[in-house]
């Protein structure tokens, strides 16, 4: 699979993700359903930071969102822990911009150099594996966005 099919794959999830989040209000999408420990926006912002970790921290470049994502929604945060709830309104646009970003990016050579990495125990080699990866990883979490969707 190629970089540009693979941003092709994560496009058609993040507009069943995003269409997800639009049928919701902002109660909705903060609310931590009786038995979870993280909720929509979690969710949402652990897909922005996941991927732009996975995919910019390699290639040696910052990741082209704010700094604070990475305490907020890396694996292991959760909503309880947070001393300020982030803008409902922020996280979405993150995850509605990334897209493009990504490929502006893409386009302009920033993910030409990309050093192999370990995820687990698998070692990345390169972007397309990298995004192959982010690939299953946002279909998890949009299998989770949906669940916690039904129970808000």
């Amino acid at each position: 699979m190629s970089p540009n099919r693979a941003f092709d794959v994560l496009s058609f999830l993040r507009k069943f993700i995003i269409d997800e989040i639009d049928s919701l209000d902002d109660q909705q999408i903060v609310a931590i359903p009786q038995g979870f420990s993280n909720n929509i926006l979690w969710n949402a912002g652990h897909i922005v930071y996941s991927t732009c970790s996975s995919t910019y921290r390699p290639s040696g470049k910052e990741l082209p969102i704010p700094n604070s994502y990475k305490k907020l929604f890396m694996v292991g945060t959760s909503p309880v822990d947070w001393e300020q709830q982030p803008s409902v309104g922020e996280v979405v646009l993150s995850l509605r911009n990334l897209d493009s970003q990504m490929r502006l990016d893409f386009d302009a050579g920033v993910f030409s150099s990309f050093e192999a990495v370990p995820n687990g125990e698998l070692i990345l080699g390169d972007l397309t594996e990298a995004l192959a990866l982010c690939i299953g990883h946002e279909g998890e979490h949009s299998g989770r966005i949906s669940s916690l969707r039904k129970l808000v």
